[in-house]
């Protein structure tokens, strides 16, 4: 077995330790020590990551009951190696995880919410509850977990025996012939645990929740803690800072005016939307006067450049709208090739689908539709324009076959 000095001391920065084995897999160096500082990843908490003398240490995990460090260097059996942990990472995931047993503790003895997993990040981290909570409950956790921070709280690790458990009506859990080990938070927490923490709450810093959000029938919540808060803070009061001078309001006066914006904006939409249909009306309205008869039928074909695919979908919408006629459409949109090829919806005589798929082939494109209307986007926008001339020659020959035939009924 390791021997786990960063359970000795979380604090512990550099070490010394012989290489007991090494392995060669997925073009790593498994490094095993005889003891080791490095936190192997587990119990939701990710590992540390560090040097042993020159090699870097990206990964460390646990296997049954022995540490082995990913290295990106060799290292011989026997081998005398020196140890340093990435502190502030190692310090970073202390804060989270403690701050972890701080919001735990509290949603479970204040509301009876029970956790029932933990995420740690580098950036943000969430902890799941099995019992939803109202915003109010959330909000009164948060000031009650900083409240325990202010209160700087002595955190011991205990090794307490089954007798002393029962006493404190603990259920023993499965350590696989490793002592129990228990963090206890003053009287707010005692719980089995294997990270590393704190020696006191108040070197948590801050506790900041955020983003409460339904999850499998309980809460998922995210929460940053000490430098990971401050960061968070950091960046959000400069997202303010910035929305303030180019609102050119007071801090106070952002979501108001931020909402007349909205609302603005909302108005201005539909607004061009409206002329938007009015022109695009007045648009199909001129290419059918100039498309020249084919048979009984109206063939539009047409590549707009630099249009979006609602003004497309629009000219498409008007066309169609007209018995008799039949669109094929190009459009350069910021996605790429756009294609659609319909007809008037009433219209029993003419399938598109077939053109059109040969069509959409040739534009690298995907995309389907019906009988009378189809749609489809691909990356060629170079073959576009020949694209829709081809396809709006093989229509035509179609139209004329279709206005020689009798009529369906």
């Amino acid at each position: 077995m390791t021997r786990k000095l960063y359970q000795e001391d979380p604090y512990m920065r550099q070490f010394e330790a012989t290489v007991e084995a090494f392995e060669y897999r997925e073009d790593c160096w498994h490094i095993r020590l005889d003891q080791t500082a490095f936190y192997p990843e587990g119990g939701g908490q990710p590992s540390d990551q560090g040097t042993l003398d020159d090699a870097a240490v990206s990964y460390v995990y646990e296997k049954n009951g022995r540490i082995w460090h990913v290295a990106d260097q060799q290292f011989q059996v026997g081998q005398k190696v020196a140890g340093a942990i990435h502190w502030g990472r190692r310090f970073h995931f202390m804060q989270q995880h403690l701050g972890q047993h701080i919001l735990s503790a509290i949603f479970l003895k204040e509301f009876d919410a029970k956790t029932v997993s933990v995420h740690f990040g580098v950036e943000t981290s969430s902890l799941d509850l099995d019992l939803p909570l109202t915003p109010e409950q959330v909000t009164d956790a948060e000031l009650m977990a900083n409240d325990a921070v202010y209160r700087n709280i002595p955190v011991d690790i205990l090794y307490p025996s089954p007798s002393e458990l029962a006493e404190k009506s603990r259920k023993i859990p499965e350590t696989h012939g490793e002592p129990l080990r228990i963090v206890q938070v003053g009287d707010l927490d005692y719980t089995a645990c294997c990270g590393t923490h704190c020696r006191t709450t108040g070197e948590v810093g801050l506790i900041k929740l955020f983003k409460p959000e339904s999850y499998k029938g309980g809460l998922r919540i995210g929460f940053a803690c000490g430098g990971a808060a401050f960061v968070r803070y950091r960046q959000l009061y400069g997202t303010i800072t910035q929305m303030q001078q180019l609102l050119s309001v007071a801090e106070g006066d952002i979501a108001e005016r931020t909402q007349r914006l909205l609302e603005e904006v909302a108005a201005l939409r539909k607004e061009r939307q409206a002329l938007m249909d009015r022109l695009l009306a007045a648009e199909a309205e001129k290419m059918v006067e100039a498309a020249s008869p084919v048979g009984a039928f109206h063939l539009v074909c047409e590549v707009m450049y630099d249009t979006t695919p609602e003004d497309m979908r629009g000219l498409f919408f008007h066309l169609t709208q007209r018995p008799g006629v039949v669109a094929v459409l190009g459009g350069v949109v910021p996605a790429g090739a756009m294609l659609m090829m319909g007809t008037y919806r009433g219209e029993r005589r003419v399938d598109v689908r077939s053109v059109f798929n040969q069509s959409l082939a040739y534009i690298g494109g995907r995309g389907g539709g019906n009988a009378v209307s189809c749609q489809g986007m691909g990356p060629e926008v170079g073959r576009l324009s020949e694209v829709v001339s081809a396809a709006g020659l093989v229509m035509e020959e179609l139209l004329e076959r279709v206005s020689m035939s009798p009529e369906t009924p």
